[in-house]
């Protein structure tokens, strides 16, 4: 019986520890795993991961060496591209029923802006969360994955296909060149003041980043949510189909139908080499990223001997001559969300540093951290498309403006930010982002804010929609739009039309990367 009694007690005990060792095993995997599955995009066997910056411009050895001892000073850009196969279900605040008001035009305005507000800022702390904390490497964040679209590490000329020395992704934090700006944009302009006119950035002459009469340069990162970074897998895993199989080409139809799923979140980060006096907004900002955005002055230069780790950290002088300072000036959020389905779809919201803002998250209080000092500049989910640019910008019903500072308001008043084209609104530049079948020129303008081109170009244009009849959506991401230009240039052969006798086309110049 005692034996019995002891072989029952072994058996129950080991069946205990097995069960344990299995939950604790369970629990450990959940710990440090995705709560979904990822993969590498696979674009042949083994798979091939996009480059994270150009073989180029990489890191010198003595930064890698430096980088070991110091991440953190001395970062290397990692592209996140593991992306998400399974959907990702998570809870997001906005999505409350309370915020539907937002979208009913019928309720009162001042109403529904307040819910507006605080809309935008329930996005940013969603994007901040586990980001701040590691100075958005997003490898690490350990609260949710954040993704980058691939194909921004090189950029051409669209003519000769040579490869541009600047513009592409910097490897220090995977910044890339966005429109430049001039005192006249950021310092107190009126409404829908642009630089004084000068021929377009990177002259085939030339290869300075911004013309003489815009000197300010601006460069910016975007992270894509878990939701959105499934859109940007399936469309690139398409448009490199031939390389796994020459008998096949992109289907651009497909790409079309590709939407971003509702709760895809987009973040971008702009920084700028504004000085105070261009932009007092900035002043004491502790916000600074070092960037490689004098590799096109000191790399390709005849002499290059200045780019040297002797001269690079001889002192905090040489330093920032090697890798400029570069502070946020603005900061851009998108979301996708179904209840704007009647208007485009796409809630857009801005952000800009202000030296003397509260806290973003809490205005009766002092700001915690630098990140905390960004004011909301305002949120969209339409155009407006009924209050034309001469209107007074009080009859706007799908714009919210949150700031009183003019500077960051785009044509008629809608949503702009100080690095955006002050004759363009975020919703309608982003609208411009498709591709076309076959090359075709088709007539653009830098200044829409007028009549000739308002209606065409302030429209509430569908996710999924493209802008031009002939055109194949890419659902506002000028992001993939960017990618894709550089990549077809740089891989004609592979973006043939069927039967890869037609080229594809570009309907808007890429002037912003997002």
């Amino acid at each position: 019986m005692r034996r019995k009694l002891l072989t029952i007690t072994l058996y129950a005990l080991f069946v205990s520890a097995v069960l344990c060792l299995s939950a604790c095993n369970f629990l450990s995997e959940n710990q440090s795993s995705p709560k979904y599955q990822s993969n590498v995009l696979k674009i042949g066997s083994p798979p091939k991961l996009f480059p994270s910056f150009s073989d180029k411009y990489a890191p010198p050895d003595w930064w890698r060496r430096e980088n070991r001892n110091d991440p953190k000073k001395f970062p290397i850009f990692e592209l996140k591209q593991d992306y998400p196969r399974i959907p990702v279900s998570e809870s997001q605040e906005w999505q409350k029923k309370e915020f539907a008001m937002i979208f009913d035009v019928s309720k009162p305005y001042a109403e529904r802006k307040k819910i507006a507000k605080r809309y935008i800022v329930e996005v940013l702390k969603y994007a901040y969360k586990g980001n701040i904390e590691n100075d958005w490497n997003v490898k690490t964040n350990k609260v949710r994955d954040w993704f980058h679209a691939p194909w921004l590490h090189v950029n051409y000329r669209e003519k000769t296909g040579a490869e541009r020395n600047s513009g592409s992704r910097e490897f220090l934090h995977g910044l890339t060149a966005e429109r430049c700006s001039c005192r006249a944009e950021l310092d107190s302009p009126d409404p829908g003041e642009m630089c004084p006119s000068s021929p377009a950035n990177f002259q085939d002459s030339e290869e300075k980043l911004c013309p003489d009469t815009s000197p300010v340069q601006n460069w910016g990162v975007a992270f894509y949510n878990a939701k959105g970074a499934m859109t940007i897998a399936k469309v690139w895993e398409e448009m490199t189909v031939h390389e796994r199989d020459s008998s096949k080409y992109p289907d651009l139809e497909k790409i079309g139908k590709m939407d971003f799923p509702d709760g895809t979140v987009v973040i971008k980060l702009l920084f700028t080499n504004a000085s105070d006096t261009e932009a007092p907004n900035l002043a004491g900002s502790r916000l600074i990223w070092n960037a490689d955005t004098n590799r096109y002055k000191y790399r390709n230069s005849k002499d290059n001997s200045f780019f040297n780790e002797q001269n690079c950290l001889k002192n905090d002088e040489n330093f920032k001559k090697c890798f400029p300072g570069l502070r946020l000036l603005q900061m851009d959020v998108a979301v996708r969300d179904h209840r704007a389905d009647r208007t485009t779809g796409w809630v857009f919201g801005t952000f800009i540093y202000n030296k003397n803002a509260k806290s973003v998250f809490d205005e009766r209080t002092d700001a915690k951290s630098d990140w905390e000092k960004v004011e909301p500049v305002g949120l969209m989910f339409g155009n407006d498309p009924g209050v034309n640019f001469d209107q007074p910008s009080e009859k706007l019903r799908e714009n919210f403006i949150f700031t009183d500072l003019k500077q960051h308001l785009g044509c008629g008043g809608r949503l702009n930010g100080p690095v955006d084209n002050p004759r363009q609104s975020c919703l309608a530049c982003h609208a411009g982002s498709e591709i076309l079948p076959v090359y075709k020129k088709i007539e653009t303008t830098k200044d829409p804010c007028n009549e000739r081109f308002f209606n065409s170009y302030f429209r509430n244009v569908k996710s999924g929609e493209p802008i031009t009849p002939e055109g194949v959506s890419l659902n506002y991401s000028l992001q993939l739009q960017a990618g894709i230009v550089r990549y077809c240039i740089a891989n004609p052969g592979n973006c043939a039309g069927k039967g890869g006798s037609e080229k594809f086309g570009f309907s808007h110049e890429v002037e912003r990367d997002e």
